[in-house]
């Protein structure tokens, strides 16, 4: 996985030129994004969200 730094489209550009030059390391990467996307999904966020909220209300 390439990180680019802020500012550096013409990196950015490099980087994503060499990705699509490459289809099976997109695909890794792309199947690794959906599985960790089913972990930071909104429905998830809220209810570890709302777990939270219970249990501190639970405290006082």
């Amino acid at each position: 996985v390439a990180l680019v730094p802020p500012a550096r489209p013409e990196q950015l550009a490099a980087t994503v030129t060499d990705l699509l030059s490459r289809p099976h390391e997109l695909e890794r990467l792309a199947a690794g994004a959906r599985r960790a996307a089913r972990f930071v999904s909104w429905p998830r966020i809220a209810a570890a969200a709302l777990g939270l909220y219970r249990e501190a209300l639970a405290d006082r």
